[in-house]
């Protein structure tokens, strides 16, 4: 991109357009914080509104108006739903709430539409389970029982040329297991950029 500079005297401020990328992975590390987390400049979208909608059943407040979010971590400690967490066909939502629940210790279902009942998940269910999840699913599409009880964290391989955001998903509830988390990723990276965005928030919650 090239930038040319206009020396009219004028000074101008330019607010980025927002990311639910971005705000997505905010939200999740907001809801694991402890404590207030204020989310400037929101973006309201299906994948944005289905995740906060789950957040809420989970047990986080979070207050949303044009100009802000404000939500109220738990520390990594969730209520029990008392219904199943429903995403439509919000992708994002789906693969991060898949791997948030099982700070839950209990059983969590997970289900979408019928366009997401159509998207494989299998590979970071074989994760968690792997970690000591128990994971119940239809050969790996939507929708899923997650009970993690049982989880503690751990070594994990995940094939990183399926999706970045079955990796970022296990990233960011790290800091929450028993035991310290290792991912080793095999094949291409896809979408790297994406787990780029996913070490940037966490960096910005003060994680490392």
């Amino acid at each position: 991109m090239k930038i040319k500079t206009i020396e009219d005297g004028n000074s101008w401020v330019v607010t980025a357009p927002p990311s639910k990328s971005y705000m997505n992975r905010a939200l999740i590390i907001a809801a694991l914080a402890k404590g207030k987390t204020v989310l400037k400049n929101p973006v309201y979208c299906d994948d944005t509104k289905y995740m906060m909608n789950s957040l809420r059943l989970l047990g986080v407040k979070i207050t949303a108006t044009e100009k802000e979010v404000i939500v109220i971590g738990t520390g990594g400690k969730f209520n029990f739903p008392k219904k199943k967490l429903y995403v439509g066909n919000a992708g994002t939502a789906f693969r991060f709430l898949v791997s948030l629940v099982v700070m839950c210790k209990g059983r969590v279902m997970i289900d979408g539409d019928e366009r997401m009942r159509k998207r494989p998940i299998v590979d970071l269910l074989k994760a968690l389970e792997k970690m000591g999840a128990h994971v119940e699913s239809k050969n790996g599409y939507p929708p899923v029982v997650i009970d993690g009880k049982n989880f503690k964290g751990g070594k994990v391989t995940v094939k990183s040329d399926v999706s970045s955001q079955f990796i970022s998903s296990l990233m960011m509830i790290a800091p929450y297991t028993d035991e310290p988390v290792e991912i080793t990723l095999t094949g291409k990276i896809t979408s790297k950029p994406y787990i780029d965005i996913t070490c940037d928030v966490i960096t910005q919650f003060g994680g490392k």
